[in-house]
């Protein structure tokens, strides 16, 4: 075979996008491209097409014509990028849709190349455009994610769609990071048996095998291979720009000096990479053996919140769970978990806070620093005590309720709620239903939550809408809901003022005194929240 015919495609700028919302510096994509070029990338994937615009992302999110005019790119590079399936078949007018995204053709635009990334039962949906790009002058390609997760009654299915489609090639992703060379050359076998063209191959690093894979799929006859500039991606990582492209110039015996894209790596990478921590661990190892998405690992990476025996946990539970089929869009931003349609309850926690003075107990170091005075408050005044999450310095003989809300905190503390006979507070309907199984034995009392779109509160029977699904919104809303007398906190000692939670915990109370009375709350353990603040040793 020939080695002179791999495509070797950088999306750097597109997958890198997901740690910093696609805000690349000018300095760095100038850099970038003169480096792609140096080192004989055919292909860079600017960034997405999108029409969503739904939060603050840079150009790269949008990648625009008059964005791409801006750039000055080598005229050596071919230009992509890429649609995501989930938009495009969002639309029942797709012929327009595609008109808005690209509503110039091929010929007058700086794109060439249009990747669309489909889970598997998009595909159908989304044949009509890739009739229509081509017809408009673009280089279509598809990027199935998750193939080697499908039975192979889908994939037959799916390949039998496209073989007489207008696609140019046809990719596949590794997208758990779970495959070996053997399940590679297993896949590209079965395309191969239904597909004529080009395939192309995208790989994540999880179990550290993603050069090794990608080397392998050419070697099995894949013709067009991604990487990214120090493997940054989306959890664990893709495979290096800098190392593949050594490999390919050793197969071709080209010479190739890579000065330019190591003093990018240097002057723009490393710092970024330091900052956002991409790249391989133990947990995306873990996560590669077990075929569990990466983006719960990232989710967890991502908040502080999540200790390592926590991270362990969830990863233990995931193993044995269908994890490779959860929403993972649902955990992108790892708060926004509650939709407006999840917000029903079926208990009213009027039922036992109604009048009543309750104890929040948080997890913060004052609990255990002060756990004998909180232990003789809550003997002597007999508040209705509510514990955070996994509370482990206060017996569980003074405490009525756990309260929880996140599901990958639920997942954490598993274990510990179902050993536990206290009785749990958690939005059980809107969980997804592999955390309403487990619990089916516990007691659960039902309260609803939903996340407002303008980060207000609002408070209802036996549900609440919050800004934040955390659990301190969560509770706060519930001492509003069930009528609360007087509530008492332990434990909410707070973080510096640079630890971004800190700021989201002073953004909850500033929200939530603009509907309620916080004189009606009283930290009884060093705070730094703006709180009502006495001591615990007063009052015993």
């Amino acid at each position: 075979m020939t080695f002179d015919s791999i495509v070797h495609l950088d999306c750097t700028l597109r997958d890198g996008g997901y740690y910093n919302s696609w805000q690349f510096s000018e300095s760095l994509i100038t850099d970038y491209l003169v480096a792609m070029k140096s080192s004989n990338i055919d292909i860079v994937e600017i960034g997405l097409r999108s029409l969503s615009n739904s939060c603050f992302k840079g150009p790269n999110a949008y990648s625009s014509e008059s964005f791409l005019g801006s750039l000055n790119i080598p005229k050596e590079l071919k230009v992509a990028v890429m649609v995501n399936a989930s938009e495009l078949v969002a639309y029942d007018d797709k012929i327009s849709f595609i008109d808005q995204l690209f509503p110039i053709d091929a010929i007058d635009s700086h794109v060439d190349i249009v990747r669309i990334a489909s889970n598997i039962n998009h595909v159908h949906g989304s044949l009509s455009s890739i009739e229509y790009l081509a017809s408009k002058g673009y280089q279509v390609c598809l990027n199935v994610m998750q193939i080697s997760e499908a039975n192979p009654e889908e994939v037959s299915q799916c390949l039998a769609q496209l073989s007489d489609s207008s696609l140019s090639v046809l990719y596949f992703a590794d997208s758990l990071g779970s495959m070996n060379n053997s399940d590679i050359e297993s896949i590209i076998d079965v395309i191969q048996s239904y597909w004529p063209n080009s395939i192309g191959i995208h790989t994540h690093d999880n179990i550290g095998l993603a050069l090794s894979n990608t080397l392998h799929a050419i070697k099995s006859g894949v013709k067009w291979v991604d990487s990214t500039v120090t493997g940054m991606g989306r959890g664990a990582g893709n495979a290096r720009t800098e190392e593949l492209c050594l490999e390919l110039a050793l197969l071709r015996g080209d010479q190739l000096s890579i000065l330019q894209l190591m003093a990018l790596i240097e002057n723009h990478f490393y710092p970024l990479k330091h900052l956002y921590k991409w790249g391989t661990n133990v947990y995306y190892y873990l996560a590669g053996k077990y075929s569990i998405h990466p983006s719960y690992i990232q989710c967890m990476l991502q908040d502080s919140r999540f200790s390592t025996p926590d991270r362990f946990s969830v990863i233990n539970y995931l193993q044995k769970s269908s994890s490779n089929s959860f929403s993972v869009d649902a955990l992108q931003n790892a708060r926004q978990i509650y939709t407006e349609n999840n917000v029903s309850g079926q208990w009213s926690p009027c039922l036992v806070l109604e009048n009543k003075d309750v104890l929040l107990l948080a997890t913060g170091p004052g609990v255990e620093a002060h756990k004998d005075a909180i232990r003789a408050f809550i003997t002597k005044y007999s508040p209705v005590v509510i514990a955070y999450n996994l509370q482990t310095n206060i017996d569980s003989s003074l405490i009525d309720y756990s309260i929880a809300c996140h599901p990958l905190r639920l997942l954490a503390d598993l274990d510990f709620h179902l050993r536990s006979s206290v009785p749990l507070i958690a939005p059980i309907s809107a969980l997804p239903s592999y955390i309403r199984d487990d619990l089916k034995y516990k007691t659960v009392h039902d309260f609803g939550i939903s996340l407002s779109s303008d980060n207000s509160f609002s408070f209802f029977e036996n549900r609440c809408i919050v800004p934040y699904s955390l659990v301190l919104a969560y509770s706060l809303a519930l001492t509003i809901c069930g009528k609360a007398n007087h509530v008492y906190m332990a434990g909410f000692d707070g973080y510096s003022a640079d630890d971004p939670r800190n700021h989201e915990a002073e953004t909850i109370f500033d929200l939530f005194s603009q509907v309620s009375d916080l004189d009606k709350y009283t930290s009884i353990t060093p705070t730094r929240y703006n709180l009502n603040t006495k001591s615990v040793y007063g009052y015993i």
